[in-house]
């Protein structure tokens, strides 16, 4: 599988490390390359891992990184604006299967995937993780102890 990941931060670098552990080809793309300290430096330098440095939501960068082959196409910066951009080039003009954007805004969320752009919220997602990891006795007991 190809593919392309833009936003060389954490969560870009946690997900093409797992793609490429997994034997996948991947392409990072970030606008600073100094963003890219969290990639694993021995998969970049034995290009096990392709960084690009530029803009992603340039055509001409989408297609250095492999767009027309790619079957997964993630936006994760920490821009809505950019992640939509990007994912909807990525899905409506190189009609790449599979799309997903960090999306922090709610209000961006339904416009993105009445395009087919999965989407993502990471504070929804800490929170519900959260929850689901707290005991079930501190979730039954009231907010309010008060008239104790």
């Amino acid at each position: 599988m190809n593919a392309i990941i833009l936003g060389a931060g954490r969560t870009g670098a946690m997900l093409a490390t797992s793609l490429a552990n997994a034997g996948h080809k991947v392409t990072v793309i970030d606008i600073d390359v100094t963003n890219a300290a969290p990639l694993p430096h021995n998969h970049v330098e034995s290009g096990v891992i392709s960084l690009l440095e530029g803009d992603g939501t340039r055509d001409s960068m989408m297609e250095s990184a492999g767009i027309r082959d790619a079957i997964l196409f993630a936006a994760l910066t920490g821009n809505d604006n950019i992640n939509g951009l990007a994912a909807l080039k990525a899905k409506i003009t190189y009609r790449v299967m599979t799309v997903v954007a960090t999306v922090w805004s709610g209000d961006l969320t339904s416009v993105f995937e009445s395009q087919g752009v999965a989407c993502v919220n990471p504070a929804r997602l800490s929170a519900d993780s959260v929850i689901a990891n707290i005991p079930q006795v501190l979730q039954e007991q009231s907010p309010s102890r008060s008239g104790e």
